[in-house]
Order: structure tokens, then C-alpha cells, then sequence
């Protein structure tokens, strides 16, 4: 709660007090406030027990105000990709009227709703899987697989914990989730021996730190593009190996998605569930 304490108003802050394990949090306006601890999503109501928490216009905008310190052109840049930052790599998404010019997304105003995740770690999350993805002393590619809020960040943070011993490991923290990365440091535990690249994307932070780091290994959030795909392909083929993660339902849905041409690459591959709660391993894919 302590970086969620400065950015929330002290009303919910209150009403919050006393929860463990919160992951989720969402605002809407003139709406009910909703909060998760990795299972279901619940109505936050007063201490009392009777009424439930709304939040309104203002709760949005004191959000928005304490992340932005009061200035929303520093984050506009951010907010129009969806997500804001926060200490302790607390991630902010967004919804509202947006603005486009020549079918790009320029302003997001009107904000409606917010997304408050919360990253959290589950040191030995990883330990059912470690002895495929580390065999006879070599980092195996990796891919976990899982819908949205199914895992996969808590897992690839796991991994990266176990695997940097002995190891030259080095994190592409593009949405600041897997470490948690603040005032030059993780403050989520990544391993003694990582290096962490955060706020930066795909194409710099692989480009440079091939070369400028010497990795054995890199582990990065969220597949996306034909260009992240390429990045990766590139960083295999220098010899260093690579986990990432990428949303999806199963691997038969890969095979439909842009990441089918680099498939061959992982030979680990991981699906991970939200059922019957978050973190919950469904298949497991080794060569």
C-alpha cells in the first residue's frame, strides 16, 4: 500500500487498508470501485459493510494529478499508448475520448477509467519448470503464453530470479513490470547478477545492449509486433538466448498470430491460466 497510498485519494486509501494481496484496483467514473487479489474481482465497500466505494470525476483526476505531478502534457506521451507508470512499478491503464490525426491516437482527454495493476513477486513460481528451460547448464528460449492478467510477468520475473546465478542476464523492462525498476535499481528481486534496460523500447534496448552489455541471456515483457519478433530472431542468432512472454489463449492461437514465425525458436513454451487463479501453469511444451 505504499505506493498505492500516494496516488489514490484517502478515502479509498482507507477502505483499502487492511486488504492483502491487492493486484488490481479500478476506478470508473461514478461507478463502483473494484479491487483483485489475483482470483476475482470484487466491490470495494466501506468499512462499514454496507455501501459500496464509487469513485467520481475527481478520483480520476487526483490520480492522474499525483502520477503526472499535476502536469498532464509530462504523461501524454505515455497516456495515448494506454498505460502511465508509477513507483514500484505500479502500471496505470487509461480509458476516456481519445483524439486521433491521421489515424494515430494524439490525445486521450476525458479520462472515464483507470486500471491500477500492482506487480507483486512469487519467488518459486518458476521452480516447476526450471529444470526444462535450464538443462545441462544452458538457458533454454522461452515463451510463456497466458491471456491478460494471467501470470506470465510474475513468472518471467521468477525465471529471470533463478536463472541469473551464474549467469550474465540483463532485463528489457519496457512497461517497468518485471522489476519494478526505480531511482536505478529493481526493487522487485530479478537476481544478483541482472541488469535492467526499463522504459526503453524493443529496438534500442536490444540493439544496444547486444552489443554494449554481452548478455547470456535476455528476458523481456510482452511480444508484440513483426518487429519485436525480428529483434529477438536477431539477439538468437548472435547467441544469446531468450524468454519472453506474449498474450494468448493456447499455443493452437500462436499459430494464428504474428509470433507463429519465430515458434520454432523457444523450445520452452509455457501456457499459463487465470482458472482456476492467476499463475496456474495449464501446459508445458518442451523439445
Amino acid at each position: 500500500m505504499k505506493y498505492l497510498s500516494e496516488i489514490l485519494p484517502d478515502e479509498i486509501v482507507y477502505h483499502l487498508s487492511g486488504i492483502a494481496g491487492i493486484t488490481e484496483i479500478r476506478l470508473r467514473r461514478d461507478r463502483p470501485v473494484y479491487y483483485s487479489t489475483g482470483q476475482a474481482f470484487l466491490p470495494l465497500t466501506e468499512k462499514s459493510g454496507y455501501r459500496q466505494v464509487r469513485a467520481d470525476r475527481s478520483d480520476i483526476e487526483y490520480v492522474i494529478g499525483k502520477v503526472s505531478g499535476q502536469s498532464f502534457y509530462v504523461v501524454n506521451d505515455t497516456l495515448i499508448k494506454g498505460y502511465l507508470f508509477y513507483k514500484g512499478g505500479i502500471r496505470i491503464g487509461a480509458t476516456g475520448e481519445g483524439v486521433e490525426k491521421e489515424g494515430r491516437l494524439t490525445t486521450l482527454k476525458s479520462i472515464s477509467g483507470l486500471t491500477i495493476r500492482v506487480p507483486h513477486e512469487i519467488k518459486g513460481a518458476a521452480d516447476e519448470i526450471m529444470p526444462l528451460i535450464i538443462k545441462d547448464g544452458e538457458f533454454r528460449n522461452t515463451l510463456i503464453i497466458s491471456p491478460p492478467a494471467g501470470g506470465k510477468t510474475t513468472m518471467l520475473r521468477d525465471i529471470a530470479r533463478q536463472a541469473s546465478k551464474g549467469r550474465n542476464l540483463l532485463i528489457i523492462d519496457e512497461r517497468y513490470e518485471l522489476s519494478a525498476f526505480c531511482d536505478g535499481q529493481p526493487l522487485l528481486d530479478v537476481g544478483e547478477t541482472t541488469d535492467v534496460i526499463a522504459g526503453v523500447g524493443k529496438k534500442a534496448a536490444f540493439e544496444n545492449s547486444v552489443r554494449a552489455m554481452n548478455p547470456d541471456v535476455i528476458i523481456t515483457d510482452e511480444i508484440y509486433t513483426e518487429e519485436d519478433c525480428d529483434y529477438i530472431t536477431e539477439a538468437v542468432r548472435t547467441g544469446v538466448a531468450v524468454a519472453a512472454s506474449v498474450h494468448g489463449k493456447d499455443l493452437n492461437y500462436m499459430k494464428n498470430s504474428k509470433i507463429f514465425k519465430i515458434l520454432n525458436l523457444f523450445k520452452v513454451k509455457v501456457v499459463m491460466s487465470k482458472t482456476p487463479s492467476a499463475g496456474t501453469v495449464k501446459a508445458v511444451y518442451s523439445e
